[in-house]
């Protein structure tokens, strides 16, 4: 049994898990690190960053620069400027969705980026209208791991939490998940290398292994 016939609901993380969308995300704090004077932080750092949207992340961040308007603005034009060549299209993506909307299956987005830069990304990258129901870091009060975002997507879809799953590709996608109560699947096809510590329902390393039965790989566990 492949995983689409397990499921109802199908909720994504964007972020590293639809899109390889951290080179553009580096490359955008290492331009406001450099334009205005900036304590510098490497990708590492940056990436345990990630939770509530970019506007409160840079906010929370260096919100006492008395430039703080002008950064966030260089920031999302940056995103936007560099996104063609840092983020590439990934077919297998969007056609796994589209397999999942074959089958009947409702699809969901809870992402901590900001509305806008979830839009122009998944314009770029073929997924407009892919989704039954977007929840983004402006839509929630509390960003993951926090499980209000997939509650979110859980009551507008009208689905217990034991038909739906959640795919990430961090431990707080894991927690945020198992905090609303559904299984989640960590997804390592942009980032093989990558540790986690906490333990998802599956561990998925390749795209064939969603059309399969077997996704119970945990080696890349710390």
């Amino acid at each position: 049994m492949e995983l689409a016939d397990r499921y109802d609901v199908f909720i994504f993380d964007f972020d590293g898990t639809l899109a390889d969308t951290l080179p553009v995300y580096f490359d955008c704090f290492g331009t406001i690190f450099t334009k205005f004077d900036l304590e510098k932080a490497d990708e590492t750092e940056i990436e345990s960053w990630f939770g509530p949207n970019e506007l409160k992340l840079i906010t929370k961040r260096f919100g006492t620069h008395e430039r703080i308007d002008e950064i966030i603005q260089t920031f999302l034009e940056n995103y936007e400027a560099k996104h063609p060549r840092l983020v590439k299209e990934n077919v297998e993506v969007v056609d796994y969705l589209l397999h999942l909307r074959d089958k009947g299956k409702k699809l969901a987005i809870c992402t901590g980026k900001g509305r806008d830069t979830f839009a122009y990304s998944a314009r770029a990258l073929q997924m407009e209208n892919m989704f039954d129901y977007v929840v983004t870091g402006d839509d929630v009060d509390h960003p993951k791991p926090d499980p209000e975002g997939i509650v979110k997507v859980l009551a507008e879809l009208d689905v217990l939490p034991a038909k739906a799953i959640y795919f990430g590709d961090s431990d707080g996608d894991i927690l945020s998940a198992s905090r609303a109560g559904v299984d989640c699947a960590i997804v390592k096809w942009f980032c093989q290398d990558k540790l986690f510590s906490l333990e998802p329902t599956y561990m998925i390393d390749t795209f064939s292994q969603l059309y399969q039965g077997g996704m119970y790989s945990f080696d890349c566990l710390q």
